[in-house]
């Protein structure tokens, strides 16, 4: 376990800015209104932890991976996070991407209804048979992924394309 989180299995409010854990297990911890910045987590293994009310700023999350962990109220800023399988997630609730890399991450079977995916890149990310009402994709780039019908359709609606019959 990385030393800045060995130390206590509960944080609040706090600020964690430049922390390096490539690769660690991250176990049973729960972050509440914390800050991360510029951090690097990239293929960190994040079991049963939870994150509520928390904001990532230009973080590497690439590759991690999410062992039953929690994500509600969270915010992705500037963030990198390819390759993510976030099915793997217990549960996901308004949680909001800006700016950020996604590409290769797979979404397969979640409900994503009124997530906020604004001016990412989603390359080849995996979205089959998730839910997307009212999901906010506004210029982000969607090259190579996939989605179900009638999602799909939804998605187009909600990027303002019309879809005659």
């Amino acid at each position: 376990m990385p030393e800045s989180f060995d130390h206590q299995e509960e944080f609040t409010e706090q600020v964690f800015e430049a922390i390096e854990t490539r690769e660690a297990l991250i176990e049973g911890r729960i972050f509440e209104g914390c800050t991360f910045r510029k951090c690097n987590f990239g293929s960190t293994r994040f079991k049963a932890c939870r994150f509520i009310d928390c904001s990532f700023e230009h973080c590497d999350l690439s590759n991690i991976q999410l062992h039953s962990s929690a994500w509600r109220d969270t915010a992705f800023r500037g963030c990198k996070l390819i390759g993510v399988n976030w099915a793997n997630a217990s549960s996901m609730t308004r949680i909001s991407f800006e700016v950020s890399r996604l590409d290769l991450c797979s979404f397969v079977g979640l409900d994503l209804r009124n997530f906020c995916f604004r001016e990412c890149s989603l390359k080849e990310a995996d979205f089959a048979d998730a839910s997307l009402g009212n999901a906010d994709f506004r210029h982000s780039d969607l090259a190579g992924a996939r989605f179900s019908l009638p999602e799909a359709t939804l998605l187009l609606y909600g990027l303002g394309i019309e879809i005659e019959e």
